[in-house]
């Protein structure tokens, strides 16, 4: 008699993942990424093609640096918006059915998360042209990006059915 057993390691737990480590038990973190120079970001486009069965979830962060900011290790993950229909699945069990997924930064609100204590945390600044924004632990606001690294964190309410992430692109993007 002959048998394989394939064990997952996967939770359903994606708190704290703004930290380099959070409670999920799968992640990838890319390497940092430095712009040339004069070719700042002011948004990202982060595309996924991805095999992610119901009761799954792939969930995207950014962490960026400004090239007049310090310390990147020192800032947080930003969790990316879904642009894709968040009721968007993938059919079957044997992981062929590869759907595309799109991520970018949200909008900051109407009252504005250059005026809260959003420390760290990147959103397009509506009021500047939507250029990606964020506030220093130190209060200083920095509008676009010379660095940056992508978190993916995937998540699943059981250990026999897993997101599966075939292909990873990313745009840092000038508006």
């Amino acid at each position: 008699m002959n048998g394989i057993v394939i064990g997952n390691i996967i939770n359903n737990d994606s708190t704290n993942e703004t930290n380099n480590y959070g409670n999920a038990k799968v992640r990838y973190i890319s390497r940092r990424i430095e712009l040339a120079d004069g070719q700042d970001a002011e948004d990202i486009m982060v595309y996924l093609n991805a095999f992610k069965p119901h009761g799954t979830d792939i969930k995207v962060y950014a962490k960026i640096l400004n090239a007049e900011d310090t310390d990147f290790e020192s800032k947080d993950f930003t969790l990316l918006k879904q642009n894709t229909a968040l009721s968007r699945f993938s059919e079957g069990f044997d992981g062929s059915d590869i759907r595309e997924f799109e991520y970018t930064f949200e909008s900051d609100d109407a009252s504005g998360f250059l005026n809260s204590n959003d420390n760290n945390q990147a959103k397009l600044n509506n009021d500047n042209s939507g250029i990606v924004a964020y506030r220093s632990s130190e209060g200083s606001i920095f509008n676009g990006y010379k660095t940056f690294s992508i978190k993916i964190v995937t998540t699943s309410q059981s250990t026999a059915l897993v997101p599966l992430i075939d292909d990873l692109r990313v745009i840092a993007l000038q508006k």
